[in-house]
């Protein structure tokens, strides 16, 4: 399952006895429903950490499958040409093999930038996938728009309650509409 998941860029896991897969980033409850914004100030924490991720390495995804047409190894690519990532499985049909590249690019494009922060109080209401907005920081950092993608939450006698975030870019920051996708 996790593998199908991942194949359409989508989360799977099993909550109140059902399975449910959905898209990842969507910040959506499973009934469909908008989650709203954590807000987070730079008062709620005791350190933070910023940084940006080398995304400039591929251009696009290739994706091999088995052409039945000619019996041969073909490919398709997500993106542009040049530096593309190329999937290690060969997939069975065309149209699953540009699932995979398509979603493998989008995974690439998302999460730009990611910002770690330690709160010195922890939030039981902070969990992954919901969107974030951060307040206090650098004007690039408060100005990104911010996804929750981990949560640690930590209880020790010396120092209490605390919670560790890991958050990512919402969105693809810069490189919206480069889906590119085509058959090679």
């Amino acid at each position: 399952m996790r593998r199908l998941a991942k194949t359409f860029d989508c989360l799977c896991t099993v909550k109140n006895g059902k399975l449910l897969f959905s898209q990842a980033r969507a910040a959506r409850t499973a009934s469909g429903k908008a989650l709203p914004a954590l807000l987070i100030t730079r008062t709620d924490g005791d350190q933070h950490r910023w940084s940006r991720a080398d995304r400039d390495a591929y251009s696009g995804v290739k994706a091999w499958y088995n052409n039945i047409k000619t019996g041969h190894r073909s490919s398709v690519l997500a993106g542009i040409g040049g530096r593309a990532k190329e999937l290690r499985t060969t997939y069975a049909s065309e149209a699953d093999a540009l699932a995979a590249a398509r979603a493998e690019w989008m995974r690439i494009q998302r999460g730009i930038f990611e910002f770690e922060i330690t709160l010195a109080y922890g939030r039981q209401d902070a969990m992954p996938q919901r969107p974030a907005r951060v307040v206090g920081f650098k004007d690039r950092i408060d100005k990104t728009p911010w996804i929750v993608t981990r949560v640690r939450h930590l209880l020790d006698a010396s120092g209490g309650y605390l919670g560790r975030l890991t958050l990512e870019t919402a969105l693809a920051v810069g490189v919206e509409g480069q889906d590119g996708a085509g058959v090679g």
